[in-house]
Order: structure tokens, then C-alpha cells, then sequence
């Protein structure tokens, strides 16, 4: 069914019925210059009085419980004089923007009968341009007018909504109607709605494009929003008949026919054979869409060390391609040297520097991505300047070219994805131990023994691959020493020991399951620290767990 026609004949038809005050005949007489029809007139009317508008009242919920803001869409003249000016290509205003002033229009109604309270004066009137329209320009015209104060500010504040209907499909009834706003509230319980026949929609977004008011036609059929006019222009262009105007629910009807889909035979079938249908297979995508939104971001480097290139995932490859990852594939028989440096015997997956231990099943490795990179925008590294200053060979900043110590403060803060830093080796490298990482507030304890650490590179780099559980606090003094302890024996391992960084206050399930009652606490397979960690004993816990022998 097509409803421009009529709602156009409608439209034209009210013209005659609002323009009354053009000839005089207004509901309150002190001003002239308005519409009989104008439900704030008559509200600001019963105001003025100071009488409760039962009837009028009645007479608004009743209509607007019956057509919603089909009031907006079918009957309002302005809404056509809007329909008419929009001439220009659409600006589409910025979505903050958009979600401000969508609700400027309650602010406005409830402005408009405040002021009218106070002042006993249909004060809207002065410069209503629904009015100003369909009353005043026409009277003015029959009779003359004296220009005044009102008449600069009436005509200048139409003059500028003229200009934005120019570029903006129905900015009035969007963002600054008061009658819209009253008759928004009773959207989502009216009895005329869209209905949608999912059968029939094929999801081609013609009924988006052309909403006067932008609104999703999904979300107007599941959520009623207040901002549909209920116009029926997303029903006039949607080429299947899926979308309609109603006033009670619809059952669902046939799905329309077409290629592939079961039409009755002709010619009579023995009951024991059937009509043979071919259905398209499903096209299996190398990483699903889900995963791949979320790989977007999110930002990191992989090093994945292979024997065999049919056994590199199909999802490893789709990742390569995306620009905020860089992805190394590395063939172990002809990368020798690297497969040296990392001391590997068999395949293995880097990720920013450290090894991944958990499961190639694809939503995995993807959860493992997104975690890994909401623990780096957690962290930041944190500098001793006192340290700094007299440091001649600035050892850090040639590991790291992004660091940049202004010296400004004795302890200089700088966020990891800031740097875009993946933990690389600074820690490690300044023999003055004045680099920490820390997480929260920079209360730290620059006393990181990275002399003895070293001395056990060996081993570690021996270890069999593991991920230590730190369970860790915000603001932590000793938290953030373990973080730091960690990234150092992740380094001099060259990534065989990775960690994940749990914050024990926002995931308690986690805690509870294994019983952490002190933080920091740190977990590897069975076995755990007890009190606050040290170097000896964090060493002590690779060992027990690794099975090294001294």
C-alpha cells in the first residue's frame, strides 16, 4: 500500500483548519496571531487561567494514544512545509550532537509552559513558527503589520529554521517541537505502529535512507522509539511489502517465492520420492565477522613459528592482513638463527614478545588477543628521574626510541599504548633500576634486583613455555613491584614465560575459584606464593614448576 497520496491529501486538507487565525478566530483572544488547532495554544490557554485543561487533556491523550506521533507525520501542515523546503543534500549531524538535541525538545515543552505560568502570557505565540505560517504571514498580508521588536525576532527565528530545513530533513519535529514531545511519550504505547514482516525483508536498507527523522526501522519495530513519525515513507519504498501501518498486530504472511524455494509439482509424485531441493551451502569465512570487529580494536604483534604451512589457521592469515597488527609467519627450517634465539623444539605462537600457551581454537586466540591488549592500556611505565639524571648511556632510550624523559617531576608516568609499547626490554636494560610498571597510581619501590635475575637467564631461557596468574590491585605498592618482576623474567626468558594480570576486585569469581585471599598472589599449575613476592621466591615457583634442577 502506498501512503504518500493520502497522507499528502490529509495534510493539504488541515492547511484550511490551522490557517483560521489568518481570519481572526483564535482560542484566546488577547493575540491574534495563532491556530485554533494549536494544542500548546489551548494549553497555554487553560495555563493562563490557571484551570486544569481536563478536556483538553483528555482530548490529547485520546488522540495521541490512538495515532502516536502519526499526529507529526499525517496531519501536521509544518511537517509538509518541511517535507517541500528539504531541497539540499542531507547533513547528517554528528551522533553526540544528534543525541543532545533529540532531547531539546522536552526541555523546550517544559520551558514553554513554565514561562507561560509565570509571565500569564501565551509568551510561545510571539514566536511559534507553526504560527508565525499558517496565522501570521497570511494576516499580515490581509491587513498589514507595524514592525516592532516581535515581528524582527518572529520572522528572524523563522528565517533560520527555513535555513535548516534547507539541509535537514524535519529539524523542527527532530529536536525543538513541543508538540512532538508531548505526542513522543505515547510512541510506544499507541495502537498504530510499523509492523514488520521478517519473512519478507531482505535487509536492503532502502527504508533506512529514507526516514525524514533517521531512526533504525528495526529498532522502530521492536522498540518503538520516540522519534518515528510514523509517516509510512519506509513502507512506500521497501520493494518486498514487509513494513505497513497498523493498528493491531499482524500475522505473519507467506513468505514471497523465489528461487530455491519449494513450489508444489504439477505432475503427481509417488509417495515415496520427494521433490529434490538444493540448497546454497553456508560460505565458510576464514575468521568469523564477530571476532573480526573485535580484532579492530585492538593492536598488537605476532610471531607465529612454523613447520608445516598448511597447518597455519586460515584466521592467522586474515589477521596478517589487518592494518593494526603486524604478524610475522616464520618457517623454522629456514629461520634457524630465530628458532635459536627463542630456544624452541617445536611450533609456537609469540604475542607482543611473549609465548601463548593456550588453545588455537579461533574465538580463543581472539578473547586471548583482546584481554592481552586491555592488560597494556591498564599499565604504564614509570621512570625515577633522580636515577635518570645521572645516567650517561640512556641504555632505555636505546632499547626504546619512544621513550622521551622530559624530567619535569621525580616520577615521569607514561600509558603503554601511549609509547606503543609491548614490554620490550627497558626494565631489564637500566642497571640503575629506575623503570617500573605500574598499574593505577605510581606507588612504587625501585628496588628490583636485576643482577640476580640475569644471572639465571640461562635457566629460564630453558624453562618449559608457562603463564604465571597474578591476581593484583589498583595502587598497589607491592602489586606493581610483582608486575614488574614479572615483565623482567618474561624478558630474560625471551617470552617462554608469559603472565595475565587479574585484578582480583573486579573479577571475584575468578579469586573465589582460587582461593586468593592476599594480593598479590601469584599462580602457576599447583603452585602459588604466599605473603608478598620477591625475586627468590617468584624464581622459586618457575623452578618447582619447570622441575629445573640447581
Amino acid at each position: 500500500m502506498t501512503y504518500k497520496v493520502p497522507r499528502r491529501i490529509f495534510q493539504v486538507a488541515t492547511i484550511g483548519l490551522v490557517s483560521m487565525g489568518a481570519l481572526g478566530l483564535t482560542y484566546y483572544c488577547p493575540y491574534t496571531y495563532s491556530s485554533v488547532t494549536d494544542p500548546m495554544r489551548v494549553l497555554q490557554f487553560y495555563i493562563i487561567e490557571r484551570i486544569v485543561p481536563w478536556y483538553a487533556l483528555g482530548i490529547l491523550f485520546i488522540a495521541f494514544g490512538i495515532f502516536g506521533r502519526g499526529f507529526c507525520g499525517w496531519a501536521c501542515p509544518f511537517g509538509l512545509f518541511q517535507d517541500i523546503l528539504h531541497v539540499f543534500q542531507e547533513i547528517d549531524l554528528p551522533r553526540p550532537v544528534h543525541m543532545i538535541l533529540k532531547n531539546a525538545k522536552y526541555v523546550m515543552l517544559v520551558g514553554i509552559l513554565a514561562v507561560c505560568y509565570y509571565t500569564a502570557s501565551p509568551f510561545f505565540d510571539k514566536i511559534n513558527p507553526f504560527a508565525t505560517l499558517v496565522s501570521a504571514i497570511p494576516r499580515w498580508l490581509l491587513i498589514g503589520f507595524a514592525v516592532d521588536r516581535w515581528v524582527i525576532i518572529r520572522l528572524t527565528f523563522f528565517f533560520l529554521l527555513i535555513i535548516s530545513f534547507l539541509f535537514i530533513h524535519r529539524f523542527w519535529c527532530r529536536y525543538l517541537c513541543p508538540v512532538g514531545a508531548i505526542a513522543a511519550l505515547f510512541n510506544k504505547i499507541s495502537a498504530l505502529h510499523i509492523h514488520l514482516d521478517p519473512s519478507r525483508c531482505t535487509r536492503c536498507d532502502e527504508c533506512l535512507d529514507v526516514c525524514p527523522t533517521k531512526v533504525n526501522v528495526l529498532d522502530v519495530v521492536r522498540k518503538r522509539p520516540t522519534e518515528c513519525i510514523l509517516c509510512g515513507a519506509c513502507a512506500d519504498v521497501c520493494p518486498n511489502g514487509a513494513l505497513e501501518l497498523t493498528f493491531s498486530e499482524k500475522i505473519i504472511r507467506e513468505p514471497l517465492p523465489s528461487e530455491g524455494r519449494h513450489i508444489p509439482s504439477p505432475y503427481p509424485v509417488p509417495p515415496s520420492q520427494y521433490i529434490r531441493r538444493d540448497y546454497p551451502r553456508p560460505e565458510k569465512k576464514p575468521i568469523s565477522d564477530i571476532n573480526l570487529r573485535k580484532l579492530r580494536a585492538v593492536r598488537g604483534r605476532i610471531i607465529f613459528f612454523f613447520e608445516n604451512e598448511t597447518l597455519i589457521p586460515p584466521y592467522i592469515k586474515e589477521i596478517q592482513k589487518l592494518p593494526n597488527f603486524q604478524v610475522w609467519l616464520v618457517n623454522m627450517q629456514e629461520s634457524v638463527n630465530l628458532v635459536e634465539h627463542y630456544r624452541l623444539q617445536e611450533p609456537a605462537v609469540f604475542i607482543n614478545g611473549r609465548i601463548y600457551t593456550g588453545s588455537m581454537d579461533e574465538d580463543t586466540f581472539v578473547a586471548h588477543l583482546f584481554s592481552e591488549y586491555s592488560m597494556l592500556k591498564r599499565l604504564s611505565l614509570a621512570f625515577d628521574t633522580s636515577k635518570c639524571r645521572p645516567c650517561r648511556s640512556r641504555d632505555c632510550m636505546n632499547v626504546c626510541n619512544q621513550i622521551d624523559i622530559t624530567f619535569e617531576s621525580k616520577i615521569e608516568v607514561h600509558p603503554l599504548t601511549q609509547m606503543d609499547c609491548f614490554i620490550c626490554g627497558c626494565i631489564t636494560t637500566c642497571k640503575r633500576g629506575g623503570v617500573a610498571l605500574v598499574y593505577g597510581e605510581p606507588k612504587i619501590d625501585f628496588t628490583l634486583n636485576v643482577p640476580h635475575l640475569e644471572s639465571l637467564q640461562d635457566k629460564l631461557l630453558e624453562v618449559t613455555p608457562m603463564t604465571v596468574k597474578a591476581f593484583i590491585e589498583r595502587d598497589s605498592v607491592h602489586c606493581n613491584k610483582a608486575i614488574t618482576m614479572l615483565a623482567a623474567i618474561s624478558h630474560l626468558s625471551r617470552g617462554k614465560i608469559n603472565f595475565e594480570l587479574i585484578d582480583a576486585l573486579e573479577e571475584p569469581e575468578r579469586s573465589k575459584a582460587h582461593n586468593i585471599t592476599v594480593l598479590p598472589t601469584l599462580l602457576v599449575g599447583q603452585f602459588r606464593t604466599f605473603g608478598v613476592p620477591t625475586e627468590g621466591s617468584l624464581i622459586l615457583l618457575i623452578r618447582r614448576n619447570s622441575r629445573w634442577k640447581s
